[in-house]
């Protein structure tokens, strides 16, 4: 007679477990669509500008935190180590220009890297499902793009892209609002 409430209070403690999964599910589903649609935006609005302006902005930020950072070791007394920091931040800041282009460059390779190595997880037979062949294929033009300097065609393959992310982020939406 015990066994039967503690049996059902297990299943009941199980399924309240199993629908906070489903909750967290369809919340990362809606999470996830909502960041799309609005990169998608982005990337379609800005179109390859996008990347100069985050690069830059990295660059920024990155050389302000090497100053602030510099200014502590030297208050705690790495003054060697603050003083690098703070050159290299306020290089940063005076040739930003230079760091962007060169942090442009190494972001192409980057994503040619990824683009060759989907390419590759595709004829190997690892990821055989067709949108990883066009994924792969939109980010090697896109990086090549960016390596050739053809930021006006590029400006057309972040439209397409962006508006592939809007659709993609569109389905996610609704996708997490009708799940049960």
């Amino acid at each position: 007679m015990n066994k039967s409430p503690n049996g059902l209070f297990f299943i009941l403690k199980r399924l309240e477990r199993e629908n906070m999964k489903l909750k967290t599910n369809k919340l990362s589903i809606i999470v996830v669509g909502l960041v799309l649609a609005i990169l998608g935006v982005l990337f379609c609005i800005y179109k390859a500008g996008i990347v100069g302006t985050a690069l830059s902005v990295l660059v920024i930020v990155l050389a302000v935190l090497l100053i602030v950072f510099g200014a502590l070791n030297i208050a705690s007394k790495q003054t060697t180590l603050g003083v690098i920091q703070i050159v290299i931040g306020a290089l940063m800041i005076v040739f930003g220009g230079w760091f962007v282009t060169i942090a442009y460059y190494v972001l192409a390779v980057f994503i040619l890297l990824i683009g060759v190595f989907g390419l590759l997880n595709y004829f190997n037979g690892s990821n055989k499902n067709l949108f990883s062949l066009i994924s792969a294929i939109i980010t090697v033009v896109i990086a090549v793009l960016m390596l050739i300097g053809q930021l006006g065609k590029l400006d057309i393959v972040f439209i397409i892209v962006g508006v592939v992310y809007i659709v993609e982020g569109a389905i996610l939406v609704l996708s997490g609002l009708t799940s049960k």
